[in-house]
């Protein structure tokens, strides 16, 4: 009896982990366009802000899986951190800018995202 009930349990948290976190974003474009330099990245961001509301909770894992490895970490106080994608003329593209564009996602203590940023080149 606990073996049914232990492999249903399984069963059913499998199912509700196999879903797309965005369906019909282009998770390849986004990943191919190291840092910006392409230029891909900037509709893309835009869209990820639209849709914050569905990134907002998940864990760092799920975003890692989306976007692929962050450009940068930033670490604060209590565990808490953020990835940064860079948008455009990230540090490895030849036109490097000062304060390139780029997509912040913010984690709280437990490495839920909670808030989805997109900063201008001149912020």
């Amino acid at each position: 009896m606990q073996n049914r009930l232990f492999f249903s349990i399984l069963i059913l948290t499998l199912a509700c982990t196999g879903r797309a976190l965005l369906p019909g974003f282009d998770r390849a474009l986004w990943q191919a366009d190291t840092e910006g330099c392409q230029g891909q990245r900037q509709l893309l961001a835009e869209e990820l802000v639209r849709r914050k509301a569905e990134l907002s909770g998940h864990g760092q894992h799920d975003i890692t899986a989306l976007l692929g490895k962050p450009d940068r970490h930033e670490l604060y106080s209590r565990n808490k951190k953020a990835f940064v994608y860079f948008i455009a003329g990230g540090p490895a593209c030849n036109r490097l800018k000062e304060n390139p564009a780029r997509l912040v996602i913010r984690f709280d203590g437990i490495g839920r995202a909670k808030e989805i940023i997109l900063y201008d080149a001149n912020q």
